[in-house]
């Protein structure tokens, strides 16, 4: 996982040529563009489109944009596609579930969640469920579609950002109104990707999650012969992030370094019991 903060550079084909785009500072730039508002301007007037300006345009829509985390990968295994892109555009806007019919369950708070059929009519879809940007530009082709497509660590560093900027506005100001209308968003990009690192690492299907309070540690639960794992809030910055969702064997439910290079974990075994450990990390000499 890239680190937010890092720097990501990618090659991008433009008018022609192969120019080259790089994150910097949380901000995309181009290397090929000196006067990109001088080019903005000439496109305004009628000039043909440049492709970096275009994506550059992009990440200011959306780098605080959470409907990206809807769209972008969710780990190891789950590449981003222009045919896995569509259909989770169609997920958020109420067309399909988790599982192609229905919404999945412990998705808790998320919002817009319709299944096919069920539509109030004369109502149009995007009334509906208000759709973003995000979404709008994923069905065309462009926007946020585009960005998450490059490589280079981009697409890491987009999503990094948007994680970094939200929970800290949790973390500052919970009560806040963007941040209380935001939580259904927040629960359900943790929910997303608690899941699969979860099926990742134990191989089975059988299993709930539920998110639970920024502050809770995590659980497992059993529920009429179900497993239920508790997920806190906060593991999608703390834990996910930094690729630590396993580590030694665990799946890991919090993360905290208590001293360079070592963490105390509170994790889940292989027996789905939970506990806490030490870990030291050594960094590689790659």
């Amino acid at each position: 996982m890239t680190a937010y903060g890092e720097e990501a550079t990618t090659q991008v084909e433009c008018s022609g040529t192969m120019h080259t785009v790089a994150v910097q500072d949380g901000r995309l730039v181009t290397l090929d563009h000196p006067t990109p508002d001088r080019e903005r301007t000439l496109m305004g007037l009628g000039g043909d489109p440049i492709a970096c300006i275009g994506l550059l345009d992009a990440w200011e829509r959306h780098c605080d944009d959470l409907e990206v985390l809807v769209l972008a990968s969710r780990g190891p295994g789950d590449d981003v596609q222009p045919s896995v892109v569509a259909r989770r555009s169609g997920r958020r806007a109420g067309l399909v579930g988790s599982s192609g019919s229905a919404p999945a369950p412990g998705v808790r708070g998320w919002t817009g969640f319709a299944a096919v059929g069920q539509l109030p009519a004369g109502r149009p879809m995007a009334a509906l469920f208000g759709r973003s940007s995000a979404l709008d530009d994923a069905t065309s082709g462009s926007g946020a579609a585009q960005l998450l497509s490059l490589d280079g660590g981009v697409p890491e560093l987009l999503v990094a950002g948007i994680i970094t900027s939200w929970w800290g506005r949790l973390a500052a100001q919970p009560g806040a109104p963007e941040v209380v209308a935001a939580l259904p968003r927040m629960r359900a990009a943790t929910y997303g990707r608690a899941r699969r690192a979860l099926r990742n690492w134990s191989g089975r299907w059988d299993l709930d999650v539920r998110i639970v309070g920024p502050d809770a540690e995590g659980s497992v639960t059993r529920d009429e012969g179900r497993v239920v794992v508790s997920v806190p809030l906060n593991w999608l910055p703390d834990v996910w992030l930094p690729g630590m969702a396993t580590m030694a064997g665990l799946f890991c439910l919090t993360a905290n370094s208590d001293a360079p290079g070592h963490w105390r974990v509170h994790g889940i075994d292989r027996k789905f019991e939970t506990l806490r450990v030490g870990i030291s990390v050594r960094a590689s000499d790659d």
